[in-house]
């Protein structure tokens, strides 16, 4: 069966979009969206309804001032999802489980200047397990989204 390694431990907070539930500390169970006093109610279609199979756009909102974790799917604010989030980096990420789908992570927030972004460390750690003489063959036989290949092919200045 499928386990989610994200919520898992302390260190991670996920939102499993199959069951809608959320899941941090291996405790699994808090239906989302919810209900909450401080925002307007998100529409009452999208409580609790999977998302899977749906072509959306997901935004995850991190707000380290606040300690705040929340989501928005196609531009509807959901609410906080978690909050009294440790003051330590912390490392959005998001996890798949068909094969075929497709995730374009965009970064709009702002980071330590001189650091590279999570984007570029994976994929410096992808092409270095690669062989360096074979590589673009290499990158094509991997079972990842056309565009990660893409991305993976352009030389970066």
């Amino acid at each position: 069966g499928y386990v989610s390694l994200l919520g898992l431990d302390d260190q991670s907070w996920a939102w499993d979009l199959s069951s809608s539930l959320l899941q941090h500390n291996g405790t699994t169970g808090v239906l989302y969206p919810h209900i909450h006093e401080n925002i307007s109610s998100p529409d009452p279609k999208l409580i609790g309804t999977p998302y899977l199979g749906k072509q959306l756009t997901l935004r995850i909102i991190l707000d380290m001032s606040r300690g705040t974790l929340a989501f928005e799917i196609d531009g509807q604010y959901l609410g906080e999802a978690f909050s009294n989030l440790p003051h330590q980096t912390l490392y959005p990420m998001v996890t798949a489980l068909y094969g075929d789908t497709e995730i374009t992570i965009t970064y709009l927030g702002c980071f330590r200047s001189g650091s590279d972004s999570l984007q570029i460390l994976c994929r410096r750690t992808i092409l270095q397990s690669l062989n360096t003489k074979t590589a673009a063959k290499d990158v094509d036989s991997l079972r990842l989204p056309p565009s990660m290949k893409r991305f993976l092919r352009v030389p970066l200045t």
